[in-house]
């Protein structure tokens, strides 16, 4: 199957998971530590996949509290791919700090 990747709608559970305590993190908030071209591009093909039944649904993205913003711990790509589309929140699992 051939995608478009133009546009991602904003129906988070189209895509992801939803386990016992994920939450809307407001993607505003998300502070990445690393980005990848190639880590980008996969996971917005993986985000077309699972929202037209193509594959599986994603984890949702795991952060840790800094002051006032998140550190995205795993999902970095993830949180590039919904701030390019705009969106205004991403399922995360919240973890402990150290």
């Amino acid at each position: 199957m051939v995608y478009s990747y133009r546009r991602l709608a904003e129906k988070p559970w189209a895509y992801f998971l939803k386990p016992p305590g994920v939450r809307l993190i407001p993607v505003a908030k998300l502070k990445t530590i690393r980005a990848r071209p190639s880590g980008i591009e996969h996971a917005e093909q993986h985000m077309y996949e699972a929202a037209y039944e193509d594959g599986p649904k994603r984890k949702p993205i795991t952060v840790q509290a800094e002051g006032d913003h998140w550190i995205v711990l795993d999902g970095n790509s993830t949180t590039a791919v919904a701030r390019s589309q705009r969106w205004r929140f991403l399922p995360a699992v919240v973890v402990k700090g150290p």
